[in-house]
């Protein structure tokens, strides 16, 4: 597997550095916590009305203070529809991909997927950022990715401290 690139390269500036967010949405930007709040509303429209836009806020002070892009490695990453869906609740980081899909289908006719961790080493080698963070409530990640990892807890979603964790990665 090639070396990942996690230091910018010598005479790059921040502005042409490729930082990026690896952005999980099921349990990142909605949560337990939220659906039982009364920010929730159980007879909104979905997917619009299933995302907590306080969530949303701590992803845009994320990708602001350290000038993060956002790779959507969600199962969302499905819907054609889900850069529009984000937008449309108060995202405002660059989004500029998406994960490649790794499902399969078996002889048997049920799918399965590889590891999310892999998806996203695709991305990796193919873009070679120089910095990366991975967010997500799921922990199939390749071992050389935990130090760049965020582990979110669904109950909860992106909490402050997970913030501060990510701005520490991507700051490094």
């Amino acid at each position: 597997m090639n070396d990942q690139k996690t230091k910018p390269e010598a005479g790059k500036s921040p502005q042409e550095m490729l930082v990026i967010v690896f952005l999980d949405i099921d349990g990142v930007l909605n949560s337990n916590d939220f659906v039982e709040s009364s920010r929730f509303d159980k007879h909104g429209e979905y997917p619009d009305q299933h995302l907590d836009t306080l969530a949303i806020e701590r992803v845009n002070k994320l990708c602001k203070s350290t000038g993060a892009k956002i790779v959507i490695s969600s199962t969302w990453r499905s819907n054609p529809e889900v850069f529009d869906v984000l937008k449309r609740n108060g995202l405002t980081a660059e989004i500029i991909g998406v994960t490649p899909h790794s499902d399969k289908k078996l002889p048997n006719g049920l799918w399965t997927r590889e590891i999310r961790g892999k998806e996203i080493q695709q991305w990796i080698d193919k873009n070679r950022p120089d910095r990366y963070c991975i967010i997500d409530d799921d922990t199939d990640m390749l071992p050389e990715q935990k130090p760049h990892f965020v582990n979110t807890d669904f109950m909860h979603g992106i909490t402050n401290k997970d913030m501060q964790k990510a701005i520490s990665i991507l700051s490094q």
